[in-house]
């Protein structure tokens, strides 16, 4: 009988041990409320060497095994894990250039920023406002490199446009414009099909909208493409062809505006829907074989006012630790690959604030801005995580200081400037840290006068691409 007790109670304990570390952890405490309350300095892990770069900007990065893969301004380059610099290719000068890599070569996209076009009747501001304005980009390319850094081939996009970084197949390289999806043939860079539409003008409304939207990358399964674009989920072959494509989840619920993701987790294909007409944004799971698994509405709602709260918007998505984490403008989820909710920290008193280039900018007429569109015209992320920790990109006012040395932003209007605060302070961009398991805050890593574009898992550090480089720090 005292047997049979001492088990029950330890399964008992062991239970409410296991309740309270996972989604128990805020129906008993409730939501973490994020503040910065201890900023330290970030801890370099391995320093590489400027002179070395010479890729301009750093802004996009890319994990082969123990190598890294970094697209700047001017060029593409290997670093290993300790900060030597494999290889640089110096390419012509572009506003953006985003990496991808398997074991044996190297894929890039590049494009310029143009101006932006508030001639049509919908961008006046008493009807679409910035709604209506279509922002324009040039000199798109898509390119290949081999393992030693040689070019190898260099073609314009078949649409000339904001483009994403670009997924690899065994044969091919597919990348996501601003309404077409185009698969090229990595042997020559030649198209190996017909460019797939992603792209539905409803209303006659949409034209300029889109082009303010993220173009982010396909995720690869086996030989297939995993997309999402505007409003359409698409499944496409390693040769063009197009084996599902969707606009809606069931009968009813459209897919609207998907800022978030794509990202694998095992044989799921999960990213964000943003929110709309007054309904939370939604969180979504595709097969990797077709079809849906689970979707969930997430509970993004914000306080705006006295009386009233918005829905805030998906931006940002990542995988750790057999989990996907997702960060809108003030709040950081975790979900499990089933889809279901582990935790969800708050922001407080600007411990979540989004960075300079994370999240959103809500945009709309005169009369009511609410649709969330992306800061930044690159697609790198400004969330990481790992078993650990979980990596997400702030803003944090802190005491002025002079930008170091050959700190510089990236042209357009991808980076804003640093916002001058009063008797000296400065807000600028930190890293704030967080708990994968339960979502509590551990420190907050600030480099005052620095603009973050873009962080990675690398290794057994945080690759970061800042303004005035390329960082490694400890992961802890």
């Amino acid at each position: 009988m005292f047997e049979v007790f001492v088990c029950t109670r330890r399964l008992c304990m062991g239970s409410l041990c296991a309740l309270i570390t996972s989604t128990a952890w805020a129906s008993l405490f409730g939501d973490p409320e994020i503040t910065h309350t201890k900023v330290v300095e970030p801890r370099v892990a391995a320093v590489v060497d400027p002179s070395q770069l010479q890729i301009g900007l750093p802004m996009s990065l890319a994990v082969v095994g123990q190598r890294l893969v970094v697209g700047g301004s001017e060029g593409v380059a290997m670093v290993e894990a300790g900060g030597k610099v494999l290889w640089t290719l110096k390419l012509p000068p572009a506003t953006a250039r985003q990496v991808a890599a398997d074991d044996t070569q190297v894929a890039f996209t590049s494009f310029d920023a143009g101006g932006v076009d508030r001639s049509a009747t919908l961008a006046n501001p008493l009807l679409g406002g910035e709604l209506g304005a279509r922002y324009e980009f040039r000199n798109a390319t898509i390119g290949l490199i081999d393992g030693e850094g040689r070019l190898l081939w260099s073609v314009p996009s078949a649409e000339q446009a904001k483009l994403s970084p670009p997924a690899l197949t065994a044969k091919t390289v597919g990348v996501v414009g601003v309404k077409t999806f185009a698969v090229y043939d990595r042997a020559d860079g030649k198209p190996v099909a017909e460019p797939l539409s992603v792209y539905t003008n409803v209303f006659g409304l949409m034209e300029g909208l889109v082009s303010q939207f993220p173009s982010r990358p396909a995720v690869v399964v086996g030989d297939v493409f995993h997309l999402v674009r505007n409003n359409f989920y698409k499944r496409v072959s390693a040769s063009g062809k197009e084996v599902e494509s969707t606009r809606t989840v069931g009968l009813m619920t459209p897919l609207e505006y998907m800022p978030a993701g794509p990202v694998a987790l095992g044989d799921r294909i999960i990213f964000g829907n943003s929110p709309s007409d007054g309904k939370q944004p939604m969180l979504l799971a595709a097969k990797t074989s077709g079809g849906f698994v689970w979707d969930e509405r997430m509970d993004a709602l914000v306080k705006t006012g006295m009386l009233s709260s918005a829905s805030d918007a998906p931006m940002d998505l990542t995988v750790g630790g057999g989990n996907v984490y997702v960060a809108t403008n003030f709040s950081v989820f975790c979900y499990s690959a089933a889809g279901r909710q582990q935790w969800r920290a708050r922001n407080a008193k600007g411990g979540l604030f989004p960075s300079s280039l994370r999240g959103a900018r809500y945009i709309g007429n005169s009369f009511e801005r609410k649709v969330p569109v992306p800061k930044s015209f690159l697609s790198t992320s400004m969330l990481a995580a790992t078993d650990e920790r979980v990596y997400v990109a702030t803003s944090y006012t802190g005491t002025a200081v002079a930008p170091e040395a050959g700190a510089s932003a990236v042209s357009g209007d991808a980076v804003e400037g640093a916002e001058a605060g009063k008797a000296g302070r400065v807000r600028a961009d930190a890293i704030t840290v967080l708990d994968a398991k339960n979502g509590s805050y551990i420190e907050s890593l600030w480099a005052p006068g620095q603009r973050i574009l873009g962080m990675i898992v690398f290794g057994d550090t945080l690759a970061v691409t800042m303004g005035d480089g390329l960082k490694l720090l400890q992961l802890k």
